[in-house]
């Protein structure tokens, strides 16, 4: 197991997360703290001969999560003195690249960044992720380039909500309502992947965090999907996550009310002329079956499908 004393300097960090990316080329770190006048400033960007983003890109998903739970652990346990200067030029950093470099580089990120998300429900990781993210990730969901866009969503829709527990509680909901309000551009964006991506990132929203969304968020964004993308004539992918969402949502029992209204409105898609939404639109009856949900007069939501058709 790799030692990492949190009263060094992030040059002792990247010595031990290049250890578990490339074990080949860096050695284990010495634990022993270098006194301050032999402590060496660190480009985070490149350091000890290897280009840490150029490696991240190149690392197993699994070593990256190892490296995850290494920076997680190593915010938690440095010194106070550090911990500010580690957020800014290490953990913002990697996020900023995250959304305004490659792709590839964004998948690899929010996988780094598993072991922060999956600790949201403490408030200080949660305030963390949010004052991390707030001074960039709406610039990236308004860009211009389509890829950063994209970036901005992915790491938008694994992070929300994002709330600052240091803040009012009317500040907060001011954030949500932002955050909300983006759910129509995103799901509306002129590039299919990032509106396919957008729908199965809203509707899990939905599922998970139903009881804190406005109602009128629901009516919009269901209007949404039934209205246009669900009849999507330019991109079928977009057509059938629509389908793959509601069969999301509906995991949450809270939402077959709105479902058993909303449902027979798209059932002609069960004829739409490419298979794969026909397949995505079965699935979810299948789903709906299986959860026995949405009755209606003693009739499940599945089986009125088949008196409707």
């Amino acid at each position: 197991m790799l030692h990492v004393d949190y009263h060094l300097d992030k040059a002792h960090l990247l010595d031990v997360i290049l250890v578990v990316l490339h074990p080949k080329v860096a050695d284990p770190p010495d634990p022993t703290p270098q006194s301050a006048a032999t402590q060496m400033p660190v480009d985070f960007n490149n350091y000890g001969g290897l280009d840490f983003k150029h490696e991240l890109i190149l690392a197993k998903n699994d070593e990256i999560r190892k490296c995850g739970k290494t920076l997680f652990k190593y915010w938690k346990n440095v010194d106070e003195s550090m911990k500010s200067n580690f957020e800014t030029d290490c953990l913002q950093d990697l996020l900023h690249h995250s959304i305004f470099g490659v792709h590839e580089m964004n998948v690899k990120i929010c996988i780094l960044f598993e072991s922060f998300v999956e600790q949201k429900k403490f408030k200080a990781v949660d305030t963390l992720l949010c004052q991390l993210l707030e001074p960039i990730i709406w610039r990236g969901l308004k860009a211009i380039n389509g890829e950063v866009r994209y970036n901005a969503v992915c790491l938008f829709l694994i992070v929300f909500p994002m709330r600052n527990n240091l803040k009012k509680v009317a500040e907060n909901e001011e954030l949500l309502i932002r955050q909300t309000n983006m759910f129509e551009p995103l799901i509306t964006d002129e590039v299919p992947l990032i509106r396919t991506t957008s729908i199965l990132g809203v509707c899990k929203i939905f599922q998970t965090f139903w009881p804190v969304i406005p109602v009128t968020v629901f009516k919009q964004i269901f209007s949404i999907f039934v209205k246009t993308l669900a009849v999507d004539s330019s991109s079928m992918d977009v057509r059938s996550a629509v389908f793959k969402g509601f069969a999301i949502v509906a995991e949450n029992s809270a939402s077959h009310s709105v479902l058993a209204k909303i449902l027979p409105l798209v059932k002609l898609s069960i004829h739409d002329v490419a298979e794969k939404v026909r397949l995505s639109f079965v699935k979810m009856l299948l789903k709906l079956k299986k959860l026995n949900a949405v009755k209606r007069s003693g009739t499940t939501m599945a089986e009125r499908y088949d008196l409707m058709s």
